[in-house]
């Protein structure tokens, strides 16, 4: 059977632990702001909580008892942990130190992300920022396993364990070699569909939105290439392998390729803000979350994103 501790208060404990460190009541009540009848009070009930006298008092000095000199290291450093701990906390709250992770696709992390993060560090140097920059279909699923406390990037819609704020929308392109035939004019659906086309897997948000689009216009598509990433289907486009629809986004990272918009796609894939809908944000994810808010739009329209 575990013995019974005593009942102790934080204010008893400050008090012994105030005139153990200065050997004096007078100097312990001036640390303390209190009147020295009260310190004396608090002793006084923490020696009866104890069972036993912690200080030999007479008219010119304070010393430890024998139990007091046993308790007073022990004391004093819960005190200073304490301290210490409440500071930290402080901090995190004041959001001058703590920690953020942040998920987003290769391409918002080779393109928005970057300058976002900077923003944030520049008006918060103490709080760390990490960044995963995982496949579109994993950076949702980091949020709702809480390895990333926001994710930016597209939504499906699907989980019930996310939150999603729709900041931004970007449309798709079609991206050519730079010595493609199609001149100036934009090609239709149709015509994009009988071209040798580079696509995505069909997980992936582009190839969902292509996919449904053909399929409403009754046109099967037959592509030449599938690849899961947007370098390797760029580069392919590069070498004359054929053409891709990708985000317009890709403008900004890759030369040497044409992009032209596409008559009749005009479904847009919007750029979310996603959190995990039953745990709450830290101080720092709830601050980098308020900075995007802010500045995604902003960043959107400078890399032809439309703010929503």
């Amino acid at each position: 059977m575990n013995p019974v501790l005593p009942y102790v208060t934080l204010k008893q404990l400050r008090a012994f632990v105030a005139v153990a460190e200065t050997r004096s009541f007078t100097h312990a009540s001036d640390e303390l702001h209190i009147t020295q009848s009260a310190l004396s009070a608090l002793v006084r009930q923490l020696e009866s909580q104890v069972g036993f006298k912690l200080f030999d008092r007479t008219t010119r000095s304070v010393l430890l008892t024998k139990a007091g000199e046993e308790m007073f290291p022990v004391l004093q450093k819960i005190m200073r942990d304490l301290s210490s701990a409440l500071s930290s906390t402080r901090e995190l709250l004041t959001k001058t130190r703590g920690r953020v992770t942040i998920s987003a696709s290769p391409l918002l992390s080779s393109t928005l992300v970057p300058e976002l993060i900077r923003r944030f560090s520049d008006a918060y140097p103490g709080i760390d920022v990490a960044l995963r920059d995982s496949p579109q279909g994993d950076v949702q699923h980091l949020v709702e396993r809480g390895e990333a406390d926001l994710g930016i990037g597209t939504y499906d819609g699907a989980s019930q364990d996310v939150l999603a704020e729709a900041v931004l929308v970007d449309r798709h392109l079609l991206a050519c070699p730079a010595d493609h035939a199609l001149g100036q004019a934009k090609p239709t659906l149709r015509q994009v569909a009988a071209l040798p086309l580079i696509v995505f897997p069909r997980g992936n948000s582009t190839r969902q939105i292509l996919d449904q689009r053909l399929t409403e216009i009754g046109v099967t598509l037959s592509p030449r290439y599938e690849v899961a990433f947007l370098w390797t289907a760029v580069a392919m486009v590069k070498a004359g392998l054929g053409y891709a629809v990708v985000p317009a986004q890709t403008a900004g990272i890759f030369r040497r390729i044409a992009l032209l918009p596409i008559k009749g796609l005009t479904t847009r894939r919007e750029i979310h803000l996603m959190r995990h809908a039953y745990r709450s944000l830290s101080p720092a994810a709830e601050q980098f979350r308020a900075v995007s808010l802010k500045y995604l739009p902003k960043l959107g329209s400078e890399q032809t994103l439309k703010p929503l």
